[in-house]
């Protein structure tokens, strides 16, 4: 997972294989952007990555 701001969102879509994309809520705590620790807007993360552990768990 990465948290980014609107001007980042772009680099961080490169770094993440199949990225998923959710808005962070404006209460979120430690929601800094990841290159330039403003305050992060969007959540991105690998959809695949969260399966597969949630597989190991069961």
């Amino acid at each position: 997972m990465i948290l980014v701001c609107p001007s980042h969102v772009k680099d961080a879509l490169k770094l993440i294989y199949i990225p998923h994309v959710q808005t962070v809520p404006e209460a979120g705590v430690g929601t800094r952007c990841e290159f330039c620790r403003s305050r992060a807007k969007y959540k991105l993360f690998n959809y695949s990555q969260q399966r597969k552990h949630i597989k190991q768990v069961i």
